[in-house]
């Protein structure tokens, strides 16, 4: 682990790979709601896609995040056009605090994420503290965001759409402002959307990475 952080040749290929991965993903629930509404998602699709080239031919690890960012800007675009409810609008991505019940979820989703990544990780022989695309001086743990980064897409973004556009979780009901001027969940939000988290990551979806851009050809393989 601490030769594929100092050699810069491999630390830079990996780098590479986990970021295409992340686009990917985020480009597959583009894709599911495509096949609904074509003309609103397709475009986004094909700049999700661009930003995938771009990785390809990026030189160094800092054009990578910039190029993931910018990707992910679009993507959020796209996030009131998925949720089917007005109460949850997109404005921009706030985190500290987070500034709105919509950005409550996408930050109480990926602190889980980070910390259940960071709980796998100790129970094998690798070093949190050395990440791969993430730097090790950005902060303590680095190595569980590489690979939260990854999965955001598949299991945060999804059980937030699907408590929202099934009504399971509400503004009124299930936030609550703070001293420091945040939105977040409260005791019965929280307990809805982990309950929704953990069913998300215990479902199985199959993915044909020889279909995928910026993946080698290899057959479908099983998540869980």
């Amino acid at each position: 682990q601490c030769h594929f952080y100092s050699d810069e040749k491999q630390r830079l290929s990996l780098a590479r790979q986990m970021q295409i991965a992340s686009l990917h993903n985020i480009r597959s629930n583009l894709r599911y709601y495509a096949r609904k509404k074509p003309d609103i998602f397709n475009p986004i699709v094909e700049n999700i896609t661009a930003f995938i080239k771009q990785l390809n031919e990026a030189p160094n690890i800092e054009s990578f995040m910039l190029i993931e960012a910018r990707a992910r800007q679009h993507y959020y675009s796209a996030f009131n056009q998925i949720l089917e409810n007005s109460a949850f609008s997109f404005v921009k991505r706030t985190r500290r605090p987070p500034a709105d019940p919509l950005n409550a979820m996408i930050s109480f989703g990926n602190t889980l994420l980070y910390n259940l990544f960071l709980q796998f990780i100790y129970k094998t022989q690798l070093d949190p503290r050395i990440g791969i695309v993430h730097s090790s001086t950005q902060r303590s743990h680095t190595l569980n965001l590489d690979f939260a980064d990854l999965f955001k897409p598949l299991v945060v973004d999804r059980t937030i759409f699907t408590l929202i556009n099934t009504q399971q979780i509400h503004q009124k009901e299930h936030f609550e402002a703070s001293e420091n001027g945040g939105i977040y969940l409260n005791e019965t939000g929280k307990k809805i959307f982990l309950q929704a988290f953990y069913t998300k990551l215990n479902s199985k979806i199959m993915v044909n990475l020889a279909t995928s851009e910026g993946w080698n050809p290899m057959p479908a393989m099983l998540i869980h």
